[in-house]
């Protein structure tokens, strides 16, 4: 019932990345995009951090990943990583609170 209630009250984006048999991306699951997004930067000549996990999906090619080791957030969007100035807990807190960053506006909502 929490989940059901908790689906309609809170929104990122197209949503969180699941495991195999929960939420995709257009890349797939978590692994499946954690793995594309790598690759395609890479191929880029890029470098993907091994500890950078996306976890949320905004749409088009744009995603809020983790760093796994200290918490932060960093935005990929069209492929390239930008560092944001908040963390892990601070995301899901603004998200329980019923507040927004936007990452296309880069504004508070």
């Amino acid at each position: 019932m929490l989940h059901q209630d908790c689906k309609r009250w809170f929104w990122a984006g197209y949503g969180l990345i699941g495991l195999e048999g929960g939420a995709k991306s257009t890349f797939g699951t978590l692994v499946e995009t954690y793995h594309e997004l790598r690759a395609i930067i890479e191929t880029e000549g890029g470098e993907w951090p091994d500890d950078l996990l996306p976890f949320c999906y905004w749409g088009d090619t744009i995603f809020t990943c983790v760093d796994c080791i200290d918490g932060e957030i960093n935005q990929v969007e069209d492929f390239e990583i930008v560092p944001e100035t908040y963390s892990l807990e601070d995301f899901f807190r603004l998200w329980l609170g019923g507040k927004w960053v936007d990452p296309v506006r880069e504004t508070l909502w």
